[in-house]
């Protein structure tokens, strides 16, 4: 897995092959940070 920085703060997650654990837990992560920031948007009153 390869996990970096992009904009606004999300982390970019990259797996090749069969996924670990830790790919898991690094998308989960990353799917709990869309929906606050879906949440905290606009786009939750359309």
């Amino acid at each position: 897995m390869k996990a970096r920085e992009i904009a606004g703060g999300l982390e970019l997650v990259i797996v090749k092959g069969l996924p670990k654990e830790e790919d898991f837990k690094s998308l989960g992560t990353l799917a709990s940070i869309l929906a606050q920031k879906h949440k905290s948007s606009s786009f939750a009153d359309a």
